[in-house]
This record gives C-alpha cells, structure tokens and sequence, in this order.
C-alpha cells in the first residue's frame, strides 16, 4: 500500500484519507464495513458470526474439537477471497495490515453486542 501510495502525484505521494477521497465509494464503503465491522451472536456460550447454522455448528463440534478451534474454523474472514476480481495478488503487507487492523476492531465489538 505505502508504494501505491508513494507513486501518487507524479512521485510526490498521498496520504491514505485522500486515496480514499479519489478511489473509494458509498457503495463500496457500505460493503466493506460489513466485512469489516461483521454483525456476531452469542449462542452457547460460542461467538459466531451472524447467520451461522446449528447443524454446521455441531458438524464442526464433532471429534471432541475445542470451543476456541471451532471458533478459529467458523469465524475467519479470507480477505483474499473477497477479491476475487482484483487483477493481482494483495501481498503480505496489505494482508498483515488488515489483520492487524481486524485485531484491533473485532474484540470490542464483541464485548459491546
């Protein structure tokens, strides 16, 4: 992200706010947000994402799996799928930032739902 930001304005760069100023949209934005900032349920003492089934639930409980790897297998976000009409590969630093930020946002919106 910070070359695709440094080649900006003819070399001189541009900040991340004003990138998203000239690239980004309401649209966009709207799904982002709901990949982002996901909606999630407390069921049995489990935090799942919003819209999980109980039957895929219990498939993932069988052979004595642990509540915390059930919720590693059904909680996770693949970003890179989410991309899947993007004409290259995001790299391990957009990757790393994303799940740095995911870090920093997921946990207290869990205590706050």
């Amino acid at each position: 992200m910070k070359a695709e930001l440094a080649a900006w304005n003819n070399g001189d760069g541009i900040d991340l706010e004003t990138w998203i100023s000239c690239e980004g949209n309401f649209s966009l934005a709207v799904g982002y947000a709901s990949i982002f900032w996901p909606a999630f349920t407390l069921f049995e003492g489990y935090i799942l994402p919003d819209g999980v089934s109980e039957d895929d639930l219990r498939g993932f409980e069988q052979n004595g799996r642990s509540r915390k790897s059930v919720e590693w297998v059904m909680n996770p976000l693949h970003i890179a799928f989410s991309m899947v009409a993007a004409e290259t590969s995001p790299g391990p630093s957009p990757v790393l930032n994303y799940i740095q930020l995911r870090q920093r946002s997921i946990p207290p919106r869990i205590g706050t739902q």
